[in-house]
This record gives structure tokens, C-alpha cells and sequence, in this order.
């Protein structure tokens, strides 16, 4: 095998045809030890045989099925697949044939524990190439759509490393995705919030605010502390807030007399639902209370009546009649 990489002439053409030809294990431990050498002189027909070792490998001079194999009714052929990680250092110097190669073994490896690194390796890729300043805007645009489908198609396990790298190219589409579908909502509107975004925080509340009420509460702190919120968007969310019983009236009015977005008319307003339904809730409470009052008073003097008064008690006389059939 070395004298046929140190061959000028074709040398590494023949050498990949020969590895092409040996059976898996041998196949495998050359293209570990001789991998560099051939990616550097042929890097396309390197990257297709290592697509063959790590996915579906049989030698050229060897049939798919075997006669052996033909012979037995609905039996199938084992396949023979090496770690895609473990070749994934041979393309350091060949970007293009790396994405090549993730992407094909993301297409026929999508669920397998193999996958993590490879799905981390082309997210990486392609958020790197998705940051680039000096890059087009439609270049841009085009590694987002992959990164997106990518992050789609991402094994469970590799969430966590995906979501980091979406943090650290400053990939918000990609991170919001995350978050939601890892169920962070908090994250979701603490991402909203350090831009600024109001429109998006009260979005992201009526989305999620039934499962995680909560959000609601925190989006009435931010905009009362340092957020631009309309009257409109703040009376939406006090609303909310209110209906959901989320705070104390006490508490509301303590973050209201802190808001430089809240105006008089709205803290007015709420102050005054609050004290209607402060009343409106005591004459409940009164109705309910006189009539329990009343039921004593109506139960006491029957049981006085049954002390003190004779009681008739009639008990109607039934006959019975019995027939019976001779």
C-alpha cells in the first residue's frame, strides 16, 4: 500500500481501488491510516468511499448478496458501517467535502447515536459561514435555511451542544427554536427582553402564558422597569395579570408606581376595577352569609317544633293481593 501512495504516477488511484476491493475491517484500518494522504490528493472519490464505509459497505469484487445468501429465502445482507466521527479529522483541510460528507450521513444516519458529533460538526459549519460579516446577504440567508433543517432534524441528545453553538454565532432563530422546543419559555422572553422587543414578549406570553402563566408576571416587571411599552400593551398585560390573579392588587400598584409606561389613567383604571370588585365581593359575601343566617334561623325552629308539638304520623295501609295460577 505505501509504495502505491509513493507511486507519482496514479498511485492514489490505485490505492483506493484496491481499499475499495479489500473487506470492511481492512478497508476501514486502511482508510484510518492512509485517509489523510488520499484526501489530500483525491478528495472526491476519498469522500465517496469513506460515504461507503460509513454507511453501507461491501467490496467491488463482491456481489451484494452472496449465493450463499441468495440460497436462503428472506434472508438479507448484515451492513457494515464504521463511525462517521472517526474520519471526521481527515477532512480538516477540505471544508467543502466535510459538508459533503455530514450532510450525507445526516440523510442516511438521521436517528443513530453516531449522529451527535456529525449533526454538532455541520451546525458548527454552517453558523460559522452564517456569521461571516464580509458574506452576501442571499449567502447568509442560505446557511440560516440549513441551519434551520438541520436543527429539525437534530437528535434529541445533541440539543444542548446545538443550542450553545446557536448562543455563541448569536443564531436567535435557531436558539428561540431551541428554547421552545426544550420548553424554556422564561429563556424566550428573556431573549425578547434584552432587545427590547415588547410586541414580541406580549407574542410570546399569549403563546405560552397557558402553560407557563408566569410569563405574564415577568413581562409586566420588564416593561415596568426598563421597557418602551404602548398603553395598549401595557393594559394587555396588566390584564392578564389581574385575570390570572398572578399578583396581589398591592403588589400590582407597587410595580406600576415604578413605571415610567404606565400613566395615570391606567393605573387610575386599574385602582378602581380593583375596588368595584372589592365590593362586589363583600355583598357576595354578605348574600351568602344572610342566607346561612336565615337556613339557621328556619332549621332551629323546626327542631323546636318536633320537641315541643305533637307529630301525626300516617302510614297508609297497603293490601297486598296475591294471585296464583292454577
Amino acid at each position: 500500500m505505501k509504495t502505491r501512495l509513493e507511486d507519482e504516477e496514479g498511485g492514489h488511484a490505485e490505492a483506493l481501488k484496491y481499499i475499495a476491493k479489500l473487506g470492511f475491517e481492512q478497508a476501514e484500518a486502511n482508510m484510518r491510516t492512509y485517509g489523510a494522504a488520499l484526501m489530500r490528493a483525491l478528495p472526491k472519490e476519498t469522500t465517496e468511499l469513506l460515504k461507503r464505509l460509513s454507511t453501507d459497505y461491501h467490496p467491488d469484487n463482491e456481489p451484494l448478496v452472496s449465493e450463499e445468501e441468495m440460497m436462503l429465502e428472506g434472508s438479507s445482507r448484515q451492513k457494515k458501517a464504521a463511525n462517521p466521527e472517526s474520519f471526521l479529522h481527515l477532512f480538516v483541510n477540505n471544508s467543502d467535502q466535510m459538508v459533503d460528507f455530514l450532510e450525507y450521513m445526516v440523510a442516511e444516519r438521521p436517528d443513530e447515536d453516531a449522529s451527535i458529533e456529525v449533526h454538532t460538526t455541520l451546525l458548527e459549519h454552517y453558523l460559522h459561514l452564517y456569521s461571516d460579516p464580509e458574506a452576501s446577504a442571499n449567502f447568509r440567508k442560505a446557511q440560516e435555511e440549513k441551519a434551520m433543517c438541520l436543527l429539525e432534524k437534530n437528535v434529541e441528545a445533541a440539543e444542548d451542544q446545538a443550542l450553545i453553538l446557536c448562543q455563541r454565532h448569536v443564531f436567535s432563530r435557531g436558539a428561540l427554536y431551541l428554547y421552545e422546543r426544550k420548553g424554556l419559555f422564561s429563556q424566550i422572553l428573556a431573549h425578547h427582553a434584552s432587545r427590547g422587543d415588547t410586541a414580541a414578549i406580549i407574542s410570546a406570553c399569549r403563546r405560552h402564558g397557558s402553560r407557563e402563566p408566569e410569563l405574564w408576571t415577568q413581562a409586566l416587571a420588564h416593561v415596568a422597569r426598563e421597557g418602551e411599552a404602548t398603553q395598549t400593551q401595557m393594559a394587555e398585560i396588566l390584564e392578564a395579570v389581574e385575570s390570572l390573579r398572578l399578583l396581589s392588587p398591592l403588589q400590582i400598584v407597587s410595580v406600576l408606581s415604578k413605571s415610567g409606561n404606565a400613566s395615570l389613567q391606567l393605573v387610575r383604571d386599574y385602582l378602581i376595577r380593583t375596588v368595584e370588585a372589592k365590593d362586589a365581593q363583600i355583598k357576595e359575601d354578605q348574600a351568602v352569609a344572610e342566607q346561612y343566617a336565615a337556613d339557621t334561623d328556619r332549621i332551629r325552629k323546626n327542631n323546636k317544633e318536633l320537641k315541643t308539638k305533637a307529630v301525626v304520623f300516617q302510614v297508609r295501609q297497603m293490601q297486598y293481593t296475591l294471585y296464583s295460577t292454577l
